[in-house]
C-alpha cells in the first residue's frame, strides 16, 4: 500500500520533519525536508560575441542559487538575480537552468531552460548609393559610389558620411538610418543602408521647425517658392511660416503663406519683425512645416564663404548662414578665419550640433567637446575621449559636416 504524507504550508522551508507511521502492530519512522520552489523567470540575453547576460525572479527563502550551462554547474551564487556568463564562443548556442538553494545548500529542482546564442565576432554592413554621390565610413572599410560592403567587429560603432558631387544633393538615408544627418550604425547584426542623391540643390524639410538655407549664389524668392493666400504654390499648404535673421538690424524677417501678403506684413510689423520677401545668398532660414517635404531642386552656382565674404558679415553678432558645398567645419574655419562658435539644428535627432574654435585655443577653461556635453549638444567633430566639467566621460557623437542647404548660426568675433 502507498501512504501519502502532506506537510501544511505552515512548515518552514528547509526544515526536517520526522514522524512515525504505525500500521497495526508494526511501525516505521521517516523524515521529510521541506524544499524551495523551482526558480522562474530565467531569461538569457546575448550582449556580445563572448557574453550572455542572465536574469531571473527572486525565490522566497533562498539564500543563493546554482547556475547550470548545458546541465553542468558553472556558478554557485549568493542572493542575486542576475549574472553575466563570459568567455563564451562567438555565434554559439547555449542553454541555462537555475536551482534555488537554502543556507544549508539544500537546492530545488532546476528551472525551465533559457537559451541564447552569442553574437558573431563580426557582421556585414552593406551600403548602396542611389544617385550621384558616394559613401565613406569611419572606421575605414567602406568607400564607394555604387554598392559595397565590409565586415565590422561586433558592437563597434560605424559612422557613414554621404558625399554629394558638385551641384548635387544628398536627400536622405533609408534602411538602418533615416533623415539627412550623420548615419551611425551599431554593429549587432547584419545591416544595410542606402544613401539617396539627386541632381541640383534639394533641401529636405522635417515636420516642425527645420533650419535650412539658401546655398546658391543668388537671392531665394520666398514668395514665389512658398506662396501666399493670393497665389498658392505646391508648398503653401505644407508650410506654416518662414523666418530669416537680419544680423545688421538684429531683427527677424517673417512670412507666412497662410495669410495674404498684406496680412503677413501686418502681422510681422505688429510683432516687431520685418517682412520677409527673399533670403540673400549664403544665408540660412527657419521653416515650420506641417509635414516632411523636399523643396524643389534649385539649379545655379553654389555659394561659399571665403575670408572676404565672411569679413563682410556684421561683426560681434550672430549670423545665420548657409553654403553650397560640403566640407568639414575645420575647412570652413580655415577658409573664413576665426569666430567664436557655430551651431546647427539637427531636426531628426532634435539636438543642436556645436563647435567652438575659441575653446580649442590653448588656455581655454574646457574643450569644445566638454562644453557641448555640458549643454547636451553634439560636437561637429565628434567627441570620443573627453570628460565634461563633472568628470563624466562624454559619449561619442557622430561627426557632422556642413552640407549644401544646411542653415547654421555663427557667432562672429
Amino acid at each position: 500500500d502507498t501512504v501519502a504524507v502532506r506537510l501544511t504550508s505552515a512548515a518552514a522551508l528547509g526544515v526536517t520533519v520526522t514522524a512515525t507511521l504505525a500500521v497495526g502492530a508494526g511501525s516505521a519512522g521517516f523524515s521529510v525536508t521541506t524544499g524551495l520552489p523551482v526558480p522562474t523567470g530565467l531569461i538569457a540575453t546575448p550582449v556580445g560575441p563572448t557574453r550572455i547576460d542572465l536574469t531571473w525572479s527572486a525565490v522566497a527563502g533562498a539564500a543563493g542559487s546554482r547556475l547550470y550551462r548545458g546541465g553542468v554547474l558553472v556558478a554557485t551564487l549568493g542572493a542575486v538575480t542576475a549574472r553575466s556568463d563570459t568567455g563564451l564562443d562567438p555565434a554559439t548556442p547555449y542553454s541555462y537552468t537555475l536551482a534555488a538553494c537554502d543556507a544549508g545548500s539544500n537546492c530545488s529542482a532546476q528551472s525551465a531552460p533559457a537559451a541564447a546564442t552569442t553574437l558573431a565576432a563580426s557582421y556585414l554592413l552593406s551600403v548602396a548609393v542611389n544617385g550621384p554621390g558616394s559613401i565613406a565610413s569611419n572606421p575605414a572599410g567602406i568607400d564607394c559610389g555604387a554598392s559595397c560592403s565590409h565586415s565590422f567587429t561586433t558592437l563597434s560603432i560605424v559612422t557613414l558620411t554621404a558625399l554629394a558631387g558638385t551641384g548635387k544633393s544628398f536627400t536622405g538615408w533609408s534602411g538602418a538610418c533615416v533623415g539627412v544627418g550623420p548615419c551611425q550604425v551599431t554593429i549587432s547584426a547584419a545591416r544595410s543602408v542606402t544613401a539617396n542623391f539627386t541632381d541640383g540643390l534639394v533641401v529636405p524639410l522635417p515636420a516642425g521647425f527645420g533650419l535650412t538655407g539658401n546655398a546658391l549664389d543668388a537671392p531665394l524668392d520666398v514668395i514665389s517658392l512658398f506662396g501666399s493666400q493670393e497665389a498658392a504654390t505646391a508648398y503653401t499648404g505644407v508650410v506654416d511660416a518662414v523666418w530669416s535673421w537680419n544680423a545688421s538690424t538684429g531683427k527677424w524677417r517673417f512670412h507666412t503663406p497662410q495669410l495674404t501678403l498684406a496680412q503677413s506684413a501686418a502681422y510681422a510689423a505688429a510683432n516687431g519683425y520685418e517682412a520677409l520677401a527673399s533670403v540673400p545668398a549664403g544665408e540660412g532660414y527657419w521653416v515650420n512645416a506641417y509635414a516632411p517635404v523636399n523643396l524643389p531642386a534649385q539649379q545655379g552656382a553654389p555659394f561659399d564663404y571665403d575670408a572676404a565674404a565672411f569679413a563682410a558679415r556684421p561683426p560681434q553678432v550672430f549670423n545665420l548662414l548657409s553654403i553650397g558645398v560640403q566640407k568639414p567645419v575645420s575647412q570652413f574655419i580655415a577658409a573664413v578665419g576665426g569666430f567664436n562658435a557655430l551651431w546647427a539644428w539637427d531636426a531628426w535627432r532634435a539636438r543642436w550640433y556645436f563647435h567652438s574654435p575659441a575653446l580649442e585655443q590653448e588656455g581655454a577653461p574646457f574643450s569644445s567637446c566638454e562644453y557641448a556635453a555640458n549643454l547636451h549638444y553634439l560636437d561637429f567633430n565628434g567627441c570620443s575621449a573627453a570628460n565634461n566639467a563633472a568628470g563624466v566621460p562624454v559619449a561619442p557623437a557622430p561627426p557632422l559636416e556642413l552640407t549644401p542647404g544646411m542653415g547654421f548660426w555663427v557667432e562672429k568675433n
